[in-house]
């Protein structure tokens, strides 16, 4: 009889033991989605003026609407750590500043090229860059934004995800009296007839910077596998491309989408 109560009071013991973890893993989850959907309603506040303030770091941004859509009009910025350029990762978040040789990054942050061209992103540190009330766009969405731009301009020819001449009407134009940012070989330059200002910042690939004033990239947020993702870009000529075979290590410039 004693053998008994001690395992009916060993049983009721485990029972409760399991009914409060349950509890807790169901809060906890239920606490995770409540704070993804706040993520996901979150309003991002445009001014009169057409600029975003990033509550995060105060950064200033220009917006633009094209078509149905309204992009941050220049590249993001938003910088919590700095690597070197001989970092690099499939699956750590990775953060760059062109031609940072310090590591410094208030230093960094002070440079021209961070002024100009703002950050490079390996992918995992781009698909959750954007601020609240925006996203990384994916593949889809700049597809929309070409082929907007195609019948808005053109129309023009298109396959193979290649959009001809897409690219010239969103490269940047520079003001009057200063060059082209556009200048590296064989480079034409854009009318920037929407207010994209795409910036030929080009990428950090194999331990290097490469590319800067003759391509732009920028990461969409569909992913291959787990080695690849897409990314969408614009070469020295005056077309626009999305490939699928960008490796997650390489760092893009990120443009941003404002939620539905």
């Amino acid at each position: 009889m004693k053998m008994n109560k001690l395992s009916y009071f060993a049983l009721l013991w485990v029972l409760c033991l399991t009914v409060s973890c349950e509890k807790e893993n169901s809060d906890s989850e239920k606490e995770q989605q409540e704070q993804e959907s706040e993520n996901e309603t979150e309003k991002a506040v445009i001014d009169e003026n057409g600029n975003y303030t990033d509550p995060r770091d105060g950064h200033v941004y220009k917006t633009v609407k094209i078509g149905n859509q309204v992009w941050l009009a220049e590249n993001l910025a938003y910088i919590p750590s700095l690597n070197k350029v001989d970092d690099h990762s499939y699956t750590e978040p990775m953060y760059y500043i062109y031609y940072d040789e310090t590591g410094n990054l208030e230093q960094a942050k002070l440079s021209d090229s961070f002024t100009t061209y703002g950050v490079h992103y390996n992918y995992d540190a781009a698909k959750e860059a954007c601020p609240a009330g925006w996203h990384l766009p994916t593949k889809e969405e700049w597809i929309e934004l070409a082929n907007f731009v195609s019948k808005d301009k053109g129309p023009y020819a298109q396959g193979d995800n290649k959009w001809e001449h897409v690219g010239g009407h969103l490269k940047s134009y520079p003001p009057e009296g200063q060059e082209t940012l556009w200048r590296g070989f064989e480079c034409e330059a854009g009318t920037d007839d929407y207010g994209f200002r795409a910036l030929p910042a080009g990428r950090v690939k194999l331990d290097t910077y490469e590319t800067t004033g003759s391509k732009a990239y920028w990461w969409t947020a569909n992913v291959v596998d787990e080695n690849y993702a897409d990314a969408a870009y614009i070469g020295g000529a005056l077309d626009f491309y999305i490939s699928d075979t960008m490796a997650r290590y390489f760092a893009y410039s990120v443009r941003c989408v404002l939620n539905d």
